[in-house]
């Protein structure tokens, strides 16, 4: 993929060319089941690792596939193409992400019918949640009544 105002092959990239070559980096994720998705490169961000280290990723934005809104994943700072990470698999906001289960129902929902059977199933986990809240509160309640003498 060629960058806009890269310099040619032979002159050398200089710090800023190379940090505004990879600002205006698209990149285009094409599926079967979502068509062309596009990712853009907005920036990067310092990560504390899980050993302490401080690292800088690459944060990358594109819309989602159920209510069109922005969202963001980071990849590593030297990130270029689709297939060097799995973060560019992700195909909805944090709102929107879904059960293996639940993505297989949408699998083949037309793209206009997405939306509502998704709020069919935010309806039908809610309910679910709402039932094994109140099935805790009766055990904690049946617990705390033989608990007390």
């Amino acid at each position: 993929m060629l960058l806009a105002g890269s310099p040619k092959k032979d002159e050398p990239m200089t710090d800023a060319a190379a940090t505004e070559a990879q600002a205006e980096l698209v990149l285009t994720v094409s599926s079967f089941l979502h068509g062309e998705r596009l990712w853009r490169h907005v920036g990067k961000r310092e990560h504390s690792t899980r050993d302490g280290r401080t690292v800088s990723i690459a944060v990358w934005r594109s819309a989602c596939v159920i209510c069109g809104g922005p969202f963001e994943v980071a990849t590593p700072i030297g990130v270029k193409a689709v297939g060097q990470s799995r973060s560019f698999e992700t195909t909805t906001c944090s709102e929107h992400r879904l059960s293996p289960s639940e993505a297989a129902r949408l699998r083949f929902a037309k793209r206009e019918k997405r939306r509502a059977l998704f709020e069919a199933m935010r309806r039908q986990r809610l309910a679910r949640g709402a039932k094994i809240t109140r099935l805790r509160q009766q055990i904690e309640a049946e617990r705390m009544s033989h608990a007390s003498p």
